[in-house]
């Protein structure tokens, strides 16, 4: 089992769960699944690296690097390449940009997306593809805008 930055305890494994399985976990935080995984791999936070994202609201975001990475610790994006190399004996890089080349090949929504060319505002992506889609956070999270204070006579 791959986990990439989340606690799979906190969505509901138990440890006993955990251990059953053989974990590999990609991360920044000593959390419970860090503490049952068999081989943890200290990965870059956000601040540390550059990328892109896709918030809950489907707004396709770019980010940059602002401070220095921890030593040992790689971009998540470039262990998960070598990981897949080394199973599938491809080749694929951990560039942004070249992860993005494909992205414009397999998925019609992003073709003609390319990390150069999002807004600093980012991108409002249509949602439609992936209405379908739960999000373990719950309705909380969801962002949902203020509306205009009625008028009062």
């Amino acid at each position: 089992m791959l986990s990439v930055g989340e606690d799979l305890a906190t969505a509901g494994l138990t440890a006993a769960q955990l251990k059953k399985a053989s974990v590999i976990y990609l991360g920044t935080q000593t959390d419970g699944t860090s503490a049952a995984a068999a081989v943890v791999l200290p990965t870059l936070t956000v601040f540390e690296k550059s990328g892109t994202f896709i918030n809950q609201q489907f707004r396709l975001q770019k980010f940059s690097k602002a401070v220095p990475g921890a030593t040992g610790a790689t971009d998540d994006l470039v262990v998960l390449a070598k990981l897949l190399t080394a199973v599938s004996g491809g080749t694929l890089t951990g560039d942004v940009d070249a992860l993005w080349t494909t992205l414009n090949t397999e998925i019609p929504q992003f073709s003609a997306i390319t990390v150069a060319s999002l807004p600093a505002t980012g991108l409002l992506l249509d949602r439609t593809p992936w209405a379908s889609l739960p999000f373990a956070e719950g309705e909380t999270l969801h962002y949902k805008p203020a509306q205009p204070a009625a008028a009062t006579a």
